[in-house]
């Protein structure tokens, strides 16, 4: 014991200026970069075991993607493939990394940033020195769930601030603020994995390049500590949060240009050096472990009349329009295989639990995973080693609304939630068996 070493690093994957933005029902073109984009990665060995993490400010990273950048990595400095969990923020100013509604995909810009990516933990590894580390929670109270139920029984995404109709949200939130510091022995930081489970905080005019609140974050811890390492934000479970309390007026801080992103980046950031500073307590006997599995996840399946009425709605066209969106979303899910091999991973690092998910994954997941974790300190990590979009709960799949609706950006069908569960608690498992 004793051995443990850790090694951090960032790798510039902005993208060029005229590129389709993701983020929204049809693609922006992007005419200013307000934000670099970065992929922040984390390297560490106990002296038997070596993982690597990277978040990237991206919306979302393929499965394809996700194991050519392992494979590179593993090519570059010798960390396994197998021992790396790759993710992406979530950010919505960013480049198409993959088809998402009308938004086409920027295949020649991924192909590069795979270089990039890999090259962030090819770098994090040269930098390992001796380390110690360790985590705490803390809260932050900026989740709200973005479903609400409504007077006419149905369940609607935003619905619109202190709208009349309003009843009650559809689903709870996770204030749970969880952070991971890395340090030389000496004290100095290497680097902060924050996780929180808030979809995001946009920053970007409607056609900057920016990373959201996920980039502010890291500018106001590391400002807050005066001194440079990698302070990374880590997406949790939040497919169906937001940081809108439909049952007030809006905040006056969206009234100043980012005003919101950075209140919101601001407050994070300074839980996480209380987290920091007052909780945690550095060790330098950390274990390491990963532990995978793969999974198949089936898709949602339209019912035999309902896809009919898709393909003639889609059969005429008016790109544009939502309800041609739509048809043309299940008709193009209904042509895709009925399952997809999925890879479902959790990594170890001391009494921290990490597990990879891969899509936009509804709070109850987190919170669930979390009441089960053996472990001290858990983190559900989404957006990680491929993206099937949207997770909702069984329940919710029954409840309807937009994360529920068959496209490219909301596959997994009923039986995942169960599944996931099943895995990740056996994951964890074998990860304090060793």
């Amino acid at each position: 014991m004793g051995t443990f070493k850790a090694g951090a690093a960032m790798s510039n994957i902005t993208p060029p200026l005229g590129c389709a933005l993701a983020g929204g029902f049809w693609p922006r073109y992007a005419d200013d970069v307000f934000d670099e984009l970065h992929a922040k990665a984390i390297a560490m060995t106990d002296g038997t075991t070596q993982i690597a993490l990277v978040v990237c400010d991206l919306i979302a990273i393929t499965r394809d993607r996700c194991d050519a950048v392992k494979a590179r990595a593993e090519k570059l400095c010798g960390i396994p493939a197998a021992n790396i969990l790759v993710a992406g923020t979530h950010t919505h100013s960013g480049p198409a990394p993959c088809d998402l509604l009308g938004v086409p995909p920027e295949k020649e810009y991924m192909d590069w940033a795979v270089l990039k990516i890999a090259d962030a933990v090819a770098l994090a590894h040269r930098r390992m020195k001796d380390a110690v580390a360790g985590a705490a929670t803390g809260t932050v109270n900026q989740v709200f769930n973005r479903r609400w139920w409504m007077k006419d029984g149905t369940v609607k995404m935003n619905p619109g601030y202190q709208n009349p109709d309003l009843v009650r949200p559809a689903g709870p939130v996770d204030p749970q603020f969880s952070v991971l510091a890395i340090e030389t022995p000496e004290r100095e930081p290497i680097a902060v994995l924050a996780n929180y489970a808030l979809h995001y905080v946009g920053a970007g005019s409607s056609k900057e390049i920016c990373a959201d609140y996920f980039a502010f974050f890291g500018r106001a811890l590391t400002r807050a500590v005066g001194k440079n390492f990698v302070a990374i934000m880590s997406n949790g479970c939040s497919g169906d949060i937001n940081n809108a309390d439909f049952s007030k007026p809006r905040h006056p801080a969206y009234a100043v240009p980012r005003g919101q992103t950075e209140r919101v980046a601001d407050i994070c950031a300074a839980e996480a050096l209380r987290v920091w500073r007052e909780k945690i307590q550095m060790s330098k006997d950390i274990t390491l472990g990963v532990a995978s599995r793969e999974v198949e996840v089936f898709r949602k399946q339209a019912a035999k009349d309902e896809l009919e009425v898709a393909k003639a709605r889609a059969a005429i066209g008016d790109v544009g329009n939502s309800d041609y969106l739509w048809a043309w979303e299940k008709v193009r899910v209904s042509q895709l295989p009925a399952s997809f091999p999925t890879l479902l991973q959790a990594l170890r690092i001391g009494d921290i639990g990490i597990v990879g998910l891969p899509g936009e994954i509804f709070c109850e997941y987190g919170l669930q995973i979390k009441a089960f974790s053996p472990f001290k300190v858990t983190m559900p990590i989404e957006l990680a080693n491929g993206y099937l979009g949207y997770h909702p709960t069984d329940q919710a799949l029954k409840e309807g609304s937009y994360e529920t609706w068959i496209g490219m950006s909301s596959l997994p069908g009923p039986g995942t939630e169960g599944l996931y569960m099943k895995t990740t608690r056996e994951l964890f498992k074998a990860l304090t068996a060793k």
